[in-house]
């Protein structure tokens, strides 16, 4: 269920160090999705290991030599890539890709819950087409002046609560809040974005910064 609101047909993903650990679960995770992946290693013995395991899978995956440090062959990979794939959205480090996303594709494919994206008049007071909020980045009180809704539906983890909230005409919004938070569905909260965490999208989908 979930992984068909997440279906990535038609799109190539690159994960650098995907030849083991956490690369290579994201790989597998990317291309049972629907993506066709590229395994990025400097291991290119061990990436060609993966690559043969995942395609006994049925996966579409395949390697290429490189370290992340050589920005020289970062760069040469990207351009190879591009030419046989398309379009590179972007390319960065993780961090890089979660606090400045160059668009609404890689806005919402990097950060689990997804971000939030919010249109219309909510969005035009910001000088934007569309804004985007993580869901860490929400303040959530059940008392304030911040975007007003209705709990539809709260998962509480114990490190964390998630909360989806009914938040009138500003849409459907998606908080984290970490820790314990004693709410339930049909209780109103008040969510507040956190200023400098307000990601501006023009009308092609681009980020900019006011």
């Amino acid at each position: 269920m979930y992984l068909e609101k997440f279906r990535l047909g038609g799109k190539t993903a690159i994960v650098t160090g995907g030849a083991q650990g956490i690369g290579l679960a994201c790989v597998e995770a990317l291309a049972e999705a629907g993506a066709r992946v590229v395994i990025a290693d400097r291991d290119a013995k061990l990436a060609e290991t993966a690559n043969a395991d995942l395609k006994k899978k049925g996966f579409d995956t395949e390697t290429v030599n490189m370290d992340v440090t050589d920005s020289k062959r970062v760069a040469e990979v990207a351009d190879q890539l591009a030419s046989r794939h398309g379009k590179v959205e972007q390319y960065g480090s993780p961090l890089e890709l979660y606090e400045k996303p160059a668009n609404l594709f890689v806005a919402g494919f990097i950060g689990s819950p997804r971000m939030n994206f919010i249109a219309g008049d909510v969005a035009r007071q910001y000088g934007a087409a569309t804004i985007g909020v993580r869901p860490e980045h929400l303040k959530v009180e059940q008392e304030g002046k911040g975007w007003q809704g209705t709990v539809s539906a709260a998962e509480h983890l114990g490190s964390d609560t998630f909360l989806y909230v009914d938040a009138g005409p500003v849409g459907q919004l998606t908080a984290r809040y970490v820790g314990e938070l004693d709410l339930a569905s049909g209780d109103k909260v008040s969510l507040s974005p956190e200023p400098a965490r307000i990601h501006r999208f023009d009308d092609n989908g681009n980020a900019f910064r006011p």
